[in-house]
Parts: structure tokens; C-alpha cells; sequence
């Protein structure tokens, strides 16, 4: 095909999917902006998707022509055909005479074999280049359609997303950090509707062979679940997952607006004052955590377990401390929430464990107590020491049973390390200091500050993780009933 054949083709292509089919709200977004400044860059692969965006934008905006760019990157990952595809694609931009840009990975990454390279690392690569051509008012139209909404609603799934993760990819999505506005129009057609129309036009289009492996989680749900799920869904899945998506993003647009009505998101270094939400549902709790822990600067992630304790005291607007990576800790006091400077030891009041139940630290771990019938199964594996006392222990329960409890309450009572603490470990001939103890173990200073000290509600030290438990408390050949206590710490 002639280089100037192409724009041809791109106006038999809008003749086979006009204007009309593109997506709605791609089409009223770029009619309220129609004199907005800016480069139209177009992310092309040579693939049968990213071309057809491409013409399709050539064809029905040709009030755009000067501002399009075609941007290609190649990741140099199949050799001599990572190279074809740039030939391609340049050849493309020439025929529309547009401006063309291409970016190269700039891994060391072998030319003859394909690099290991994960998908999140080759996307991450792909869009910094694509947002280092853009400026902050410029539009940057991608080529996903149905095919890849039900691809990725089952990939988000799969690792437990919210509405904001579900409702991805969105036709427009307004970046951050004053990057470029990404437009995806072709979200309202299938992929078979794009390769007929593409095939009854005569287009060519570049296949890339790695599609066609397993290697990546989206090709097997592609070649794996998708066939499948259309063999046992009574209706089309693709076309209903489309549609799941766009209900999402609904009720996504519309728990944001409510938030931003009730609570606006306060500048970095600010307290998020939490009892604005008082009594309203714990979603909007979740979401204004979220998105104040995402722009908190010198802050680090969290585990899944850790950003719950939170939530739960933000909804209950209990008094709350944890730590939040190496240099801070989150602080909530009577509904206030901060993020602060970390001390070398977070300080923290005793409290009560629940008999079965679990409780949360100021660092992040935890600590559950389950009531528990004995079998030959766990006796065994506590004969045979397969549970590890840093992080659980099995404990008689007729022995200490009457004792978790006083005239107030019941339960273990959680204490710190004091100085002169001592108990009768496992095994020991006598009573010990827990100073001893963490000296032989080589627990560090400030790491047995932090350690919780689990007690009978008489004040009877019954077990500190990384220690044995009580030896009055072993389990014995009688024992029936006990109580599993496990420490956990966070991952992050």
C-alpha cells in the first residue's frame, strides 16, 4: 500500500463506523472543548486497534489534522519485528501527514529473545513516554475497546478492587500530576467490529505474536476465560460488561461528588477531620481515607489489614495511632487525622483483647485471640513444635479460663514491657525477666516497647510474641479446650 493511500482508507473506515458510533462521552467532551488547546497525540502500536483509532480521529476531526501527532513505542521485546512494527507505523504517520514520535525502552533488553519484563513495567515505560510528548492540555486518545473493559473488570476483580479500580478503562480520564487527558473512543465497539471493518476496508495492521502466548495474566483470561464465559452466558458478556462498567463509573462519579460535598480533600501536610462524616455510610469513609493518604508527601503504602484498623477507627472516631512506613505514624484524636513525624517509640495505652477477637496496634500488627477445641491434628502439631512462638502459641484454656474475666470485663488484658516483668516460660525451672530474655533473643531496644505483653485480667503475664508462653498454661494430655493467640505483623 501506497503512503498516500492511507487517507483513503482512513475515509473508508468512517464511512464503515461513522462519528455516531464512537463513544458519547469521548464525542460531548470534545464538543464542549472544541477550541481547547493542545496536541492531539494518538498512542499507535500498529496494531489493528491503535490504527483504527487513529483513522478514525484522522477522519471525523480533520479540523485537527496539524495537531495530530502519532506517537509509537517500542519495547523492543520480539527483535526484527519490534522494528516493523515502528517502520509501520512511521509509514502510517507519513501517509496522514502527521508528526510522528517514537520512544524506545531503555532497558537492557536483548534484541534476539524477548526480556523478562512484567506487563506493569512495560505499561509504566509506554506511558511515561507517551506523557513526556504531551503537555498538561494536550489529549491523548488510546485504542481500547469492549473486549479489553471485560478483560480488565476481570483482572481488577480478581485482586479485590473498588468501584474506582472497576470502572476502569474510563472513555475520558483526567490525569494527574498535569499530564494529558486520555480519551478512548472506541470503548462503545467490539474488537470483531473493528477487525471487520478494518478487513472489509482493506486496512493492514501489524500482529504482534506475543498476544498469542499465556505468558501475561490479560492473554490467558483472554484466550482462556473470555471464550468460555461467552459459551456459558445465555447473553453477550462482552456487551454486559460494558455496561457494568458504565453503571460503575456512575456510582463511582456519584459517592466523589457527595464527598467532595461533604469533606474537600485538605492540602498536603493538613489533619483530615473525619467527624464531618459522622454518621454517614462507611464508603465515603473509605473513599476521603484514601484519597488523603495518596497526597500525603514523605508517606508510604500500607497493608490491606493496616488501612482497615484505620478505617474502623475512623467510622468509630475512637482515638487511633499507628505507624506508617519508617519516618511517620497516623494519628487520629477525637476525629482529627494527621500524619506525623515519627518518634523512635510510639507510645500506647493498655487495652482489652476480646476473647475471640482481634485487636490492632499502633504499628500496624495485630493480635487475634479464637477459643478452640483440641483434636489429635493440633495436639500433634504442638508436640511436634510446628507452631512458631513468635507468632502463635495454643494455650489451656480450663486453666486460665476463669481468670480472663473480673467484675468489669472480660478478656486478655494488652499491656507494654515494663521494667521487673517476669514470668515462668515454657520449659524454664523457674521465673525469668522478660529483659533476660529479649537480651538472649537479641530483640532490639525499641522493639520491645512496641511488643504487646498479653495478660490475664489479673495482670498474669501469659505470653510476649517472640517468647514461649506460660508453663503453667501448657497444653496437657487432659487438656479439651484452648485459646489460639496470633500475632501479625504488617507487610508494609
Amino acid at each position: 500500500m501506497g503512503v498516500g493511500d492511507f487517507s483513503q482508507c482512513a475515509e473508508r473506515l468512517a464511512a464503515r463506523i461513522p462519528r455516531s458510533k464512537l463513544s458519547p462521552e469521548v464525542l460531548a467532551w470534545l464538543e464542549e472543548r472544541r477550541d481547547r488547546p493542545g496536541a492531539w497525540g494518538v498512542a499507535c502500536s500498529g496494531g489493528a486497534d491503535s490504527v483504527c483509532v487513529l483513522l478514525l480521529i484522522y477522519a471525523h476531526f480533520p479540523e485537527a489534522h496539524k495537531r495530530i501527532k502519532v506517537l509509537h513505542f517500542n519495547h523492543l521485546l520480539r527483535g526484527p519485528a519490534s522494528d516493523e512494527d515502528a517502520t509501520f507505523v512511521k509509514r502510517l504517520a507519513k501517509g496522514l501527514d502527521c508528526r510522528f514520535r517514537m520512544g524506545r525502552s531503555q532497558r537492557c533488553v536483548g534484541r534476539d529473545t524477548e526480556a523478562l519484563i512484567s506487563e506493569a513495567e512495560a505499561r509504566s515505560e509506554r506511558f511515561d513516554f507517551l506523557d513526556s510528548e504531551l503537555g498538561p492540555r494536550s489529549l491523548l486518545f488510546l485504542g481500547h475497546h469492549q473486549d479489553d473493559v471485560a478483560e480488565t473488570l476481570l483482572m481488577r476483580l480478581a485482586r479485590g478492587s473498588g468501584l474506582g479500580g472497576l470502572a476502569a478503562p474510563r472513555p475520558v480520564h483526567h490525569s494527574a500530576c498535569g499530564r494529558a487527558t486520555r480519551l478512548r473512543p472506541l470503548l462503545s465497539l467490539s474488537k470483531s467490529t473493528i477487525l471487520g471493518a478494518l478487513r472489509e476496508c482493506g486496512i493492514p495492521w501489524r500482529e504482534d505474536v506475543s498476544n498469542a502466548t499465556d505468558r501475561y495474566f490479560r492473554n490467558r483470561l483472554r484466550h482462556q476465560v473470555l471464550p468460555a464465559w461467552r459459551a456459558a452466558s445465555p447473553t453477550d458478556p462482552i456487551r454486559g460488561a460494558a455496561r457494568s462498567r458504565r453503571l460503575i463509573e456512575e456510582d463511582d462519579t456519584a459517592l466523589e461528588f457527595w464527598l467532595d460535598s461533604l469533606l474537600p480533600v485538605p492540602r498536603c501536610g493538613q489533619p483530615l477531620d473525619l467527624k464531618l462524616l459522622a454518621g454517614k455510610p462507611r464508603a465515603l469513609f473509605r473513599r476521603a481515607l484514601q484519597r488523603w493518604l495518596a497526597q500525603q508527601e514523605g508517606s508510604a503504602g500500607m497493608s490491606a489489614a493496616a488501612f482497615e484498623a484505620l478505617l474502623e477507627a475512623g467510622v468509630s472516631g475512637h482515638d487511633y495511632k499507628m505507624s506508617y512506613g519508617r519516618q511517620h505514624f497516623l494519628q487520629q484524636i477525637s476525629g482529627m487525622l494527621s500524619l506525623k513525624a515519627a518518634s523512635a517509640v510510639v507510645e500506647w495505652a493498655p487495652f482489652r483483647l476480646p476473647l475471640e477477637g482481634s485487636a490492632y496496634l499502633p504499628d500496624g500488627s495485630s493480635l487475634c485471640s479464637e477459643r478452640m477445641l483440641l483434636n489429635d491434628g493440633i495436639r500433634e502439631k504442638i508436640e511436634k513444635g510446628a507452631l512458631d512462638p513468635g507468632y502463635q502459641v495454643v494455650i489451656a484454656g480450663e486453666t486460665c479460663d476463669s481468670r480472663l474475666h473480673n467484675k468489669a470485663a472480660k478478656g486478655w488484658k494488652i499491656r507494654r514491657w515494663r521494667n521487673g516483668d517476669r514470668y515462668r516460660p515454657l520449659g524454664a525451672p523457674g521465673t525469668a525477666k522478660l529483659q533476660d530474655l529479649f537480651t538472649n533473643r537479641k530483640v532490639a531496644s525499641e522493639r520491645r516497647r512496641q511488643l504487646p505483653i498479653i495478660c490475664l485480667m489479673d495482670g498474669t503475664i501469659v505470653w510476649c510474641p517472640g517468647l514461649p508462653p506460660k508453663e503453667t498454661l501448657r497444653i496437657g494430655a487432659c487438656t479439651q479446650q484452648a485459646f489460639k493467640l496470633t500475632y501479625r505483623v504488617p507487610h508494609s
